[in-house]
Protein backbone atom coordinates (compact mmCIF):
# COMPACT_ATOMS: atom_id res chain seq x y z
CA UNK A 1 0.00 0.00 0.00
CA UNK A 2 1.44 3.36 -1.01
CA UNK A 3 0.18 6.67 0.28
CA UNK A 4 1.33 9.88 -1.38
CA UNK A 5 0.19 13.26 -0.16
CA UNK A 6 1.24 16.76 -1.12
CA UNK A 7 0.04 20.21 -0.27
CA UNK A 8 -2.39 21.55 -2.86
CA UNK A 9 -3.26 24.92 -1.39
CA UNK A 10 -1.95 28.21 -2.71
CA UNK A 11 0.55 29.65 -0.26
CA UNK A 12 1.57 33.29 -0.20
CA UNK A 13 5.32 33.54 -0.73
CA UNK A 14 7.23 34.45 2.40
CA UNK A 15 10.68 36.00 2.38
CA UNK A 16 13.34 33.38 3.14
CA UNK A 17 10.73 30.67 3.68
CA UNK A 18 9.87 32.01 7.12
CA UNK A 19 6.44 31.72 8.69
CA UNK A 20 5.12 33.42 11.80
CA UNK A 21 3.82 31.40 14.74
CA UNK A 22 0.25 32.35 13.71
CA UNK A 23 0.55 30.90 10.20
CA UNK A 24 0.06 27.28 9.23
CA UNK A 25 3.24 25.86 7.73
CA UNK A 26 2.32 24.01 4.51
CA UNK A 27 3.39 20.44 3.81
CA UNK A 28 5.11 20.67 0.42
CA UNK A 29 5.64 16.95 -0.04
CA UNK A 30 4.69 13.80 1.88
CA UNK A 31 5.18 10.20 0.73
CA UNK A 32 4.50 7.15 2.88
CA UNK A 33 4.85 3.53 1.78
CA UNK A 34 3.95 0.61 4.05
CA UNK A 35 4.26 -3.01 2.94
CA UNK A 36 2.69 -6.11 4.42
CA UNK A 37 6.09 -7.71 5.03
CA UNK A 38 6.84 -5.05 7.65
CA UNK A 39 9.04 -2.83 5.49
CA UNK A 40 8.20 0.85 5.20
CA UNK A 41 9.57 4.19 4.08
CA UNK A 42 8.40 7.78 4.28
CA UNK A 43 9.65 11.28 3.61
CA UNK A 44 8.24 14.77 3.87
CA UNK A 45 9.17 18.42 3.42
CA UNK A 46 7.48 21.46 4.94
CA UNK A 47 7.31 25.06 3.83
CA UNK A 48 9.71 26.24 6.54
CA UNK A 49 12.53 23.99 5.36
CA UNK A 50 12.08 20.86 7.49
CA UNK A 51 13.05 17.72 5.56
CA UNK A 52 12.85 14.19 6.99
CA UNK A 53 13.03 10.65 5.64
CA UNK A 54 13.08 7.17 7.17
CA UNK A 55 12.99 3.55 6.06
CA UNK A 56 12.83 0.35 8.08
CA UNK A 57 12.25 -3.38 8.17
CA UNK A 58 11.81 -6.28 10.60
CA UNK A 59 15.07 -8.15 11.06
CA UNK A 60 14.97 -11.94 11.51
CA UNK A 61 11.21 -11.99 11.00
CA UNK A 62 9.56 -15.07 12.49
CA UNK A 63 12.46 -15.93 14.82
CA UNK A 64 11.03 -15.51 18.29
CA UNK A 65 14.07 -14.27 20.22
CA UNK A 66 15.91 -12.65 17.32
CA UNK A 67 13.33 -10.31 15.77
CA UNK A 68 14.39 -6.67 15.84
CA UNK A 69 13.02 -3.55 14.21
CA UNK A 70 15.65 -1.73 12.13
CA UNK A 71 15.24 1.89 11.01
CA UNK A 72 17.56 4.37 9.33
CA UNK A 73 16.81 7.96 8.45
CA UNK A 74 17.68 11.62 8.66
CA UNK A 75 16.13 15.02 9.25
CA UNK A 76 17.21 18.60 8.56
CA UNK A 77 15.92 21.91 9.83
CA UNK A 78 17.04 25.50 10.33
CA UNK A 79 17.57 26.45 13.97
CA UNK A 80 16.65 29.78 15.59
CA UNK A 81 20.26 30.83 14.96
CA UNK A 82 19.75 30.49 11.19
CA UNK A 83 22.05 27.47 10.93
CA UNK A 84 20.98 24.37 8.97
CA UNK A 85 21.14 21.27 11.19
CA UNK A 86 21.19 17.73 9.82
CA UNK A 87 21.00 14.51 11.84
CA UNK A 88 21.32 10.97 10.48
CA UNK A 89 20.42 7.99 12.64
CA UNK A 90 20.16 4.22 12.89
CA UNK A 91 17.96 2.36 15.37
CA UNK A 92 18.07 -1.40 15.89
CA UNK A 93 18.59 -4.03 18.59
CA UNK A 94 21.75 -2.17 19.64
CA UNK A 95 19.91 1.05 20.48
CA UNK A 96 19.57 4.43 18.80
CA UNK A 97 22.64 6.06 17.27
CA UNK A 98 22.56 9.61 15.90
CA UNK A 99 25.25 11.57 14.07
CA UNK A 100 25.46 15.25 13.23
CA UNK A 101 28.22 17.81 12.82
CA UNK A 102 26.54 20.02 15.44
CA UNK A 103 26.25 17.33 18.13
CA UNK A 104 28.87 17.99 20.83
CA UNK A 105 31.63 15.51 21.59
CA UNK A 106 33.25 15.16 25.02
CA UNK A 107 36.84 16.34 25.49
CA UNK A 108 39.52 13.64 25.24
CA UNK A 109 40.58 11.91 28.46
CA UNK A 110 43.95 13.35 29.59
CA UNK A 111 46.89 11.14 28.59
CA UNK A 112 47.94 10.34 32.16
CA UNK A 113 44.44 9.15 33.04
CA UNK A 114 44.19 7.13 29.82
CA UNK A 115 47.46 5.35 30.67
CA UNK A 116 46.20 4.55 34.17
CA UNK A 117 42.95 3.15 32.79
CA UNK A 118 44.86 0.95 30.34
CA UNK A 119 46.86 -0.53 33.23
CA UNK A 120 43.73 -1.60 35.07
CA UNK A 121 43.54 -5.09 33.58
CA UNK A 122 42.73 -6.91 36.82
CA UNK A 123 39.17 -6.93 38.25
CA UNK A 124 38.61 -4.01 40.58
CA UNK A 125 36.24 -3.54 43.45
CA UNK A 126 33.05 -1.88 42.17
CA UNK A 127 32.66 1.79 42.86
CA UNK A 128 32.39 5.23 41.28
CA UNK A 129 35.14 6.83 39.21
CA UNK A 130 35.83 10.52 38.69
CA UNK A 131 38.54 12.92 37.60
CA UNK A 132 39.25 16.63 37.25
CA UNK A 133 41.88 18.40 35.15
CA UNK A 134 43.57 21.75 35.45
CA UNK A 135 41.58 23.25 32.57
CA UNK A 136 38.28 22.69 34.40
CA UNK A 137 37.25 19.43 32.74
CA UNK A 138 35.44 17.14 35.20
CA UNK A 139 33.85 13.72 34.78
CA UNK A 140 32.22 11.14 37.02
CA UNK A 141 30.70 7.74 36.39
CA UNK A 142 29.05 4.93 38.35
CA UNK A 143 27.89 1.54 37.15
CA UNK A 144 26.60 -1.88 38.09
CA UNK A 145 25.62 -5.21 36.54
CA UNK A 146 21.87 -5.57 36.17
CA UNK A 147 20.33 -9.04 36.67
CA UNK A 148 23.66 -10.77 37.50
CA UNK A 149 23.58 -14.52 36.92
CA UNK A 150 20.65 -14.37 34.50
CA UNK A 151 22.15 -15.49 31.21
CA UNK A 152 19.85 -13.61 28.86
CA UNK A 153 19.08 -10.65 31.13
CA UNK A 154 22.49 -9.49 32.33
CA UNK A 155 23.23 -5.92 31.29
CA UNK A 156 25.86 -3.39 32.29
CA UNK A 157 24.31 -0.11 33.44
CA UNK A 158 26.39 3.07 33.62
CA UNK A 159 25.38 6.59 34.65
CA UNK A 160 27.61 9.64 34.62
CA UNK A 161 28.29 13.19 33.54
CA UNK A 162 31.07 15.39 32.24
CA UNK A 163 31.60 19.15 32.15
CA UNK A 164 34.02 21.35 30.26
CA UNK A 165 34.33 24.85 28.83
CA UNK A 166 33.87 25.17 25.07
CA UNK A 167 36.26 27.19 22.86
CA UNK A 168 33.63 29.97 22.97
CA UNK A 169 33.90 30.11 26.77
CA UNK A 170 30.51 28.46 27.40
CA UNK A 171 30.24 25.92 30.26
CA UNK A 172 29.00 22.60 28.84
CA UNK A 173 27.49 19.82 30.98
CA UNK A 174 26.24 16.47 29.72
CA UNK A 175 24.59 13.72 31.78
CA UNK A 176 24.15 10.24 30.37
CA UNK A 177 22.87 6.72 30.95
CA UNK A 178 24.08 3.64 29.09
CA UNK A 179 22.36 0.27 29.43
CA UNK A 180 20.71 -2.45 27.34
CA UNK A 181 18.59 0.26 25.70
CA UNK A 182 21.57 2.15 24.31
CA UNK A 183 23.32 5.41 25.19
CA UNK A 184 21.14 8.40 26.16
CA UNK A 185 22.65 11.85 26.70
CA UNK A 186 21.03 15.06 27.92
CA UNK A 187 22.29 18.63 27.98
CA UNK A 188 20.80 22.11 27.82
CA UNK A 189 23.10 22.95 24.88
CA UNK A 190 21.90 20.10 22.66
CA UNK A 191 19.84 21.49 19.75
CA UNK A 192 16.13 20.71 19.69
CA UNK A 193 14.71 19.35 16.45
CA UNK A 194 11.25 20.51 15.33
CA UNK A 195 8.21 18.30 16.05
CA UNK A 196 6.59 16.32 13.23
CA UNK A 197 3.64 18.28 11.75
CA UNK A 198 0.28 17.17 13.20
CA UNK A 199 -1.11 16.28 9.77
CA UNK A 200 1.68 13.78 9.17
CA UNK A 201 1.42 12.28 12.67
CA UNK A 202 -2.33 11.74 12.20
CA UNK A 203 -1.74 10.08 8.83
CA UNK A 204 0.92 7.73 10.22
CA UNK A 205 -1.26 6.86 13.21
CA UNK A 206 -4.24 6.09 10.97
CA UNK A 207 -2.15 3.73 8.85
CA UNK A 208 -0.76 1.95 11.92
CA UNK A 209 -4.31 1.24 13.13
CA UNK A 210 -5.76 0.14 9.80
CA UNK A 211 -2.93 -1.78 8.09
CA UNK A 212 -2.02 -5.21 9.58
CA UNK A 213 1.57 -5.09 8.39
CA UNK A 214 2.29 -1.52 9.39
CA UNK A 215 3.67 -2.22 12.86
CA UNK A 216 6.62 0.12 12.41
CA UNK A 217 5.22 2.91 10.29
CA UNK A 218 5.14 5.59 12.96
CA UNK A 219 8.90 5.63 12.53
CA UNK A 220 11.72 6.20 14.96
CA UNK A 221 11.63 9.95 14.32
CA UNK A 222 8.07 10.09 15.68
CA UNK A 223 8.56 7.60 18.50
CA UNK A 224 11.73 9.06 19.95
CA UNK A 225 10.26 12.56 20.36
CA UNK A 226 12.91 14.75 18.78
CA UNK A 227 11.14 17.86 20.03
CA UNK A 228 12.67 17.13 23.44
CA UNK A 229 16.24 17.82 24.53
CA UNK A 230 17.31 14.17 24.51
CA UNK A 231 19.39 12.25 21.99
CA UNK A 232 20.15 8.55 21.93
CA UNK A 233 23.43 7.46 20.39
Amino acid sequence: MVLILSSLGIVTAQRGGQYSSLQTVPIIQYNNEVNYDGTYRYNYETGNGIVAQEQGYLKNAGQKDLEAQVATGSFSYTGPDGVLYTVTYTADENGFRAEGAHLPTPPPIPEAIARALNLQQQPQRPGPTSYQTGDGTTAQQTGYLKNPGSRDLEAQTVQGSYSYTSPEGTPITVTYTADENGFRAQGAHLPVAPPIPDAILKSLDLISRTQPGASANLGVYAQQGYNRQQYRY
